[in-house]
């Protein structure tokens, strides 16, 4: 059953990311659903030799929900590229310190990565995605 009242979704968007853990989780990034995975490591895009780290989550990262979509409040620096990556940047999530999926989603706009990028990314969720 959806919520129909727009301050309803935005109280749940709001509910949800205070619910994440609070430290030791980060940002990862997947070229695959790594929901379909029964190992979603396979998936990831590994940042190892490439300049690049995932990020830590921060619930204080994100702006109040509003309208029905949550995002954070400046987008999540991954830092400047040392080397291309041949996989494209389709899935993004939070993972706990213990390696375990919190939430992932689908990246809007795909984005691939070359030597030399300043890469950054604004994690952002909307009701009914």
């Amino acid at each position: 059953m959806p919520l129909g009242d727009v301050t309803y979704q935005d109280d749940a968007l709001d509910a949800v990311v205070g619910s994440w853990p609070s430290s030791g989780a980060t940002y990862r990034y997947w070229y695959s659903d790594p929901q379909a995975e029964s190992d979603p490591t396979t998936v990831e895009i590994d940042l190892t030799g490439t300049g690049l780290s995932n990020g830590s989550f921060s619930a204080g990262a994100w702006a109040s929900a509003s309208g029905g979509a949550k995002a954070t409040s400046s987008p999540i620096s991954l830092g400047t590229a040392t080397a291309d990556i041949d996989d494209r940047f389709n899935y993004w999530g939070v993972v706990d310190s213990g390696g375990l999926i919190v939430y992932s989603d689908v990246i809007d706009e795909p984005f691939g990565v070359n030597d030399g990028d300043v890469v950054s990314f604004t994690p952002q969720l909307s009701w009914g995605q």
